[in-house]
């Protein structure tokens, strides 16, 4: 659709041109929706996301650790529990996440910039007791492929290893921000 302007006045013109303008981005708006690569909750099927129990004192919780700097940092956190997604991701790092007391097969996952590595472990949680993610990286610098990390969860209460450290080399994300480890391969 064209308008001629055959003179008048540039305040007039402007204002046409305005509302076209808004008009289109009201229409793409529309048609193409807002999506964001971070939010993948409507994929996810919600028989495949971790629902946590009923919040009580019985329960025991599980935290991530975060450690910003000025380029990426890094974050190793919960990103699957008994085979469902911690819907969370990487944000819910610092949330304390409840689990019921018993054994669990939980994932946890590294997560610098484009750099991830992650690992099963098996916890025997107990009532009250909260479990942190914890690392050490095995090349001297936590950033690069061919690297490797030893991941695991320290109880928090005891302050011993609640899991044994479970090695796991350090690749490169190719596939975008993701919610649930559990898409990629799993080192055991």
């Amino acid at each position: 659709m064209a308008i001629l302007f055959t003179g008048g006045d540039r305040a007039q013109r402007a204002v046409v041109i305005i509302s076209g303008v808004l008009a289109c981005a009201v229409a793409f708006m529309l048609v193409g929706g807002c999506a964001t690569t971070e939010n993948q909750g409507n994929s996810i099927p919600l028989d495949r996301q971790y629902q946590p129990p009923q919040h009580t004192e019985a329960n025991a919780t599980l935290l991530g650790i975060d450690s910003p700097t000025f380029f990426t940092g890094y974050t190793v956190f919960v990103s699957s529990i008994d085979g469902k997604c911690v819907m969370a991701g990487r944000a819910g790092w610092k949330d304390a996440l409840p689990i019921s007391p018993g054994q669990h097969k939980i994932i946890v996952q590294f997560a610098s910039g484009a750099h991830e590595a992650r690992v099963k472990l098996t916890l025997q949680a107990q009532s009250g007791h909260s479990y942190r993610t914890g690392y050490l990286d095995g090349g001297g610098t936590i950033v690069g492929p061919g690297l490797y990390l030893d991941l695991w969860l320290d109880d928090v209460k005891t302050g011993e290893r609640a899991t044994p450290a479970i090695r796991s080399g350090i690749g490169i994300n190719t596939e975008g921000p993701q919610l649930c480890a559990e898409l990629f391969r799993v080192v055991e």
